[in-house]
């Protein structure tokens, strides 16, 4: 079924990369948001479809007392439903991974973040109370030539309707329709999350802005230097793959792998020429693993829009190998050890500094851009370090940090 949208998803894929290399051009920022919209509310008039067929099904299968020949026909066309909506569930994902790449493109990456993580996804666009009116501010926005994002398009921008992009801090726009002119405690919650989030995001600092942290004033410090990243070599190793249709694997750096498996091929690449006796971590890397994470989307990492199809089809698989062997001899030349541990939500580490005694931990979160973002290890454990001696000048500072 997925392979049905090929055209309109290479299309899509094609032109979000268009849009990255020249986000001036607000026509075409547009275009790719109205057919996003187009796409997403008849995907989402197919899922509800495909839930009242199976609902019907299920009412059969429980309360038509027919017979049993009968009812293990109807459990397989009930399995077929399921699967059906399943796909149609991991094609909308998609849609909304572009327009993630359009967030992306017209916000600073760190902005989006608390955008994203404190908060669920939206529900259907399709039926929403107050469509009409946000279609209007969308119309209006685009008429005044104002690069806006229809933030139910992403899987990214949680919090409010319309976001207003470009010139700093994104403005989020809360769309209520009806007569109603006095704010229910719903709306009241809405406003204040939103609020806390943008306090957050003009002042760097703030208390509740991600799951875990809700009385923790955490505190925003720009990087060390520019991220480094591997997008385009996973980009070529892709394509490599998928035209040879053999599985690859290629050492990127001291300590990070790539491997692309090919579904049908027998070899395994050159996966046997990994260093042996290492602490090899291993990253699945997928869509649906990582779109939900506020990282930097796969539309806009994976720059081949034919490659990026293959890959959000299943017809290949990218892995990326951690290898903790060349973390740990990295920090022990600053000074540093490293401790793998379970915080109830999933392993992280912690970097403990041998001379001040100060532990500075590293959330899942972080490491696994290192999987979602294709970015340096090499880049991290230089990041790493310089945390660790900031830090350790800085009395004022609590004993534990978060990175």
């Amino acid at each position: 079924m997925f392979r049905r949208y090929r055209k309109p998803l290479v299309s899509l894929f094609r032109d979000v990369q268009t849009l990255n290399r020249n986000p001036e051009d607000l026509p075409l920022c547009f275009s790719i948001q109205e057919r996003l919209l187009t796409y997403i509310r008849r995907t989402e008039h197919r899922i509800r479809t495909v839930k009242d067929q199976a609902a019907h099904l299920h009412r059969l299968i429980h309360h038509g007392r027919l017979a049993h020949e009968d009812v293990i026909k109807l459990k397989a066309l009930l399995a077929h439903r399921y699967a059906k909506k399943a796909a149609y569930q991991t094609l909308l994902s998609v849609f909304r991974d572009v327009g993630d790449g359009i967030a992306f493109i017209y916000l600073d990456k760190w902005d989006i973040k608390p955008l994203c993580l404190l908060k669920e996804n939206a529900g259907f666009i399709s039926g929403k109370r107050g469509l009409r009116l946000e279609l209007q501010i969308f119309r209006d926005s685009k008429r005044l030539n104002l690069p806006c994002i229809f933030n139910d398009i992403t899987n990214s921008l949680r919090y409010g309707d319309i976001t207003l992009a470009g010139g700093g801090l994104p403005r989020i726009i809360e769309v209520k329709s009806g007569r109603q002119r006095k704010r229910d405690a719903r709306a009241d919650r809405q406003v204040e999350r939103g609020n806390r989030i943008l306090k957050y995001l003009r002042d760097d600092q703030g208390e509740g802005v991600y799951p875990g942290y809700a009385n923790i004033t955490l505190h925003r410090r720009e990087l060390f230097y520019e991220e480094k990243h591997h997008q385009q070599e996973v980009t070529n190793l892709l394509a490599d793959a998928l035209v040879s249709k053999k599985s690859l694997t290629r050492t990127i750096e001291k300590g990070l792998h790539y491997h692309i498996a090919v579904p049908g091929d027998a070899g395994i690449g050159n996966r046997d020429q990994l260093p042996k006796g290492s602490k090899m971590s291993c990253w699945y890397v997928t869509s649906e693993e990582y779109s939900n994470m506020a990282y930097y989307p796969f539309t806009l990492s994976i720059a081949h829009p034919e490659s990026l199809f293959e890959f959000y089809d299943g017809k290949c698989l990218v892995v990326v190998f951690i290898d903790f062997t060349v973390i740990e001899e990295e920090l022990a030349k600053a000074g540093a050890t490293l401790e793998v541990r379970n915080d109830g939500e999933g392993d992280f580490l912690t970097l403990n500094n041998r001379d001040s005694g100060l532990r500075v931990n590293v959330s899942r979160h972080f490491i696994g851009r290192l999987a979602g973002e294709f970015l340096s290890l090499e880049w991290m454990l230089r990041h790493w370090v310089l945390e660790i001696e900031r830090y350790s000048k800085e009395p004022d500072l609590l004993r534990t940090a978060v990175l």
